[in-house]
């Protein structure tokens, strides 16, 4: 399996950006190939956890997408609101999808409850830029996915360094990662496999635009 590093990666989607394929573009693609891998399983609740990065707008994305599909989804944010336009505006798609979105620390009891029953949980929280250890809002949310028997990982899971396979503390334990347009170092080193489960990759097209 091919690797990239995150550096690669980095350059890679300049460079697509660059050919026409636009950022924009690349994170509908990405949260479109993991909608429909989980729609390929039976029908379940889900919730999808998403940071305020790149990583969290692929979050929306699949949020959306499973709604559109009829799935009851929950998002929760995760450390905090959208920290760019295009994961702001990924949030709003989905709301506008009638996605409920809420912080983690706001949830409702009646929310609360939605994520303890739902059989499927995405990390959206952090992705491949992760290094260091996990902040308290991510921990909790960690705990929260660890109830789900399904946990889906985009593109990593949280907790988990991508070029370097560091596993920390508390880090999300994923039975799928969907890896965009490559593995990365730690989809098969021995430290960090356990933590990622069945690794997919998913194409971008990023290929087709650097052709």
């Amino acid at each position: 399996m091919n690797t990239v590093t995150v550096a690669e990666m980095k350059q890679l989607e300049a460079a697509a950006n660059a050919a026409g394929l636009s950022y924009e573009a690349m994170m509908e693609n990405a949260g479109t190939a993991v909608a429909q891998l989980i729609l390929r399983q039976p029908a379940a609740d889900a919730v999808v956890y998403c940071g305020p990065g790149n990583n969290g707008g692929d979050g929306y994305v699949i949020a959306r997408l499973l709604a559109n599909a009829g799935r009851r989804v929950l998002a929760v944010q995760v450390n905090g609101q959208p920290r760019n336009p295009l994961c702001r505006s990924r949030m709003e798609l989905a709301q506008a999808a009638g996605v409920s979105v809420c912080a983690l620390a706001d949830l409702s009891e009646e929310q609360r409850q939605f994520c303890r029953a739902a059989s499927t949980a995405v990390d959206a929280v952090y992705g491949t830029g992760f290094h260091g250890e996990m902040s308290a809002d991510a921990l909790e949310a960690a705990q929260q996915m660890a109830r789900c028997p399904a946990v889906w990982a985009v593109d990593i899971p949280s907790g988990v360094e991508s070029d370097t396979g560091r596993v920390a503390a508390g880090a999300v334990k994923a039975t799928a990662t969907v890896a965009f347009h490559a593995a990365k170092y730690a989809h098969n080193c021995t430290a960090a496999a356990p933590w990622c489960g069945k690794v997919t990759v998913a194409d971008i097209g990023i290929g087709n635009a650097l052709k």
